[in-house]
């Protein structure tokens, strides 16, 4: 009868809910995968000499080039940056957009939830609740929405999130970081 039909139905959502929720799992380790091969790739075009200098460089673990991408999914559950990109690649730049706008509300949930349960806030002015990993990861966010405007030709909204990304760079004194936001509003 009905009450069957609903618990099978149920059911078949739980699977439903299971089966999606592994299927995200393997495209964020999908996206991992091809952002590490893409910052590979990026360095083996460099000249060797400069490729050197770069990889011996303090901040290079700062720079796009140089971050660990699934260390940063697995400590800082980044996964939203990643699916954005993976929107943005595809050139579905409205999802890319949501999923850039997430991230970023799910660092300030985070910390605002890290707060509530005592943790020590970090000792920045502007961001007093954020510590610089996550004010980097912000960073991170608003470069890729800046890139992304670019992409739409929508240059004075790209350069609000370059401006943002600078202003974090700049108030955890993070080169990588500040020298992405220059590049983007010289673009």
């Amino acid at each position: 009868g009905p009450a069957d039909a609903v618990g099978v139905g149920d059911v078949l959502l739980a699977q439903c809910e299971d089966k999606r929720v592994e299927l995200q799992a393997l495209l964020r380790d999908a996206l991992c995968t091809t952002a590490t091969v893409k910052q590979k790739l990026h360095l083996a075009s460099m000249a060797s000499d400069t490729r050197q200098r770069l990889i011996r460089s303090t901040n290079f673990k700062d720079m796009p080039e140089g971050i660990d991408m699934q260390k940063l999914v697995e400590d800082s559950n980044m996964r939203f940056l990643l699916e954005g990109d993976g929107y943005a690649k595809e050139n579905k730049f409205e999802l890319a957009k949501q999923m850039y706008d997430a991230q970023v509300i799910a660092i300030r949930a985070r910390t605002q939830a890290g707060i509530s349960k005592g943790r020590r806030p970090a000792l920045v002015s502007r961001n007093p609740q954020l510590t610089g990993k996550e004010i980097k990861l912000l960073g991170l966010c608003h470069g890729r929405l800046g890139k992304m405007f670019l992409s739409l030709s929508k240059a004075s909204r790209a350069i609000v999130e370059f401006d943002r990304q600078l202003s974090l760079g700049l108030e955890i004194d993070d080169p990588a970081e500040i020298a992405e936001a220059y590049f983007g509003l010289g673009t």
